[in-house]
């Protein structure tokens, strides 16, 4: 009796401790998912210094109470890098990027689309640094591992492609720079359809490609495009845009 009620009582005082710590890492997610929340409702008010706290802070609890792999983590990690690239500070944002690129790797599965999301978010950082072979590599990584994702998502496969296709484009490779821009433009035009800004962009840099090609009829056949479009509506953008490929063409 004497070593089944010992037996009894440890179970017991186990069962407790693993309900009191699952509540703990209940309480522990919810905290730091809502101050991920608060951080960008901060961001988005204009408040980047309490964004950053915010972020600092779910980041320190999510990785001190629920691990370096857990989801809330690597959502702190990304969003932090996220906030500082757009407060332009560049070294800082890459170093998140680097730290949650090693999280991401080893507690995601490859088709995981966050991942795709952290190396087009690292691509979009090193644009804005005119490190445009590095962006491109970024995001020849972000388009791999979005075909990986089960499921089509073919418009974010086509923005991809589209990126992709401008970097060639800045790069002066022209070549790979019209292919991908047409095959982006082909596939955003059938989801969005030609009143699209995104559309509108893409139709924009592949003429210039043409032009810089002396390809003239397939330049003037998008330039006809952008300026029925133009013509039709009622939206000053679409027009400045057109007005924009005309002037470069």
């Amino acid at each position: 009796h004497g070593n089944l009620g010992s037996s009894l009582l440890v179970w017991t005082l186990g069962r407790i401790f693993w309900a009191f710590r699952d509540s703990r890492l209940v309480r522990i997610g919810a905290r730091t998912q809502s101050l991920i929340e608060d951080a960008w409702t901060s961001y988005s008010l204009g408040e980047s210094e309490k964004a950053a706290r915010e972020l600092t802070q779910a980041l320190a609890e999510s990785k001190n109470g629920l691990g370096e792999d857990h989801l809330n983590t690597l959502a702190s990690l990304h969003s932090l890098a996220n906030l500082y690239r757009e407060g332009l500070q560049f070294d800082r944002a890459e170093a998140h990027y680097r730290q949650a690129l090693s999280l991401y790797q080893r507690a995601l599965p490859e088709g995981y689309l966050a991942r795709s999301h952290l190396h087009r978010d690292w691509a979009i950082c090193l644009e804005a640094q005119k490190k445009l072979e590095q962006a491109l590599h970024q995001t020849d990584q972000a388009l791999e591992l979005a075909r990986q994702e089960p499921g089509e998502r073919l418009q974010e496969e086509a923005e991809l492609l589209f990126r992709k296709g401008r970097l060639h484009f800045e790069l002066q490779q022209d070549g790979p720079a019209s292919q991908h821009l047409a095959t982006a433009m082909e596939m955003l035009y059938s989801q969005l359809g030609l009143r699209s800004p995104l559309v509108h962009q893409a139709l924009s840099y592949l003429t210039r490609v043409y032009v810089r090609q002396n390809r003239f009829k397939e330049s003037e056949k998008h330039l006809n495009s952008l300026l029925t479009e133009a013509a039709d509506s009622l939206n000053p953008a679409h027009r400045a845009l057109a007005e924009a490929a005309l002037d470069m063409g």
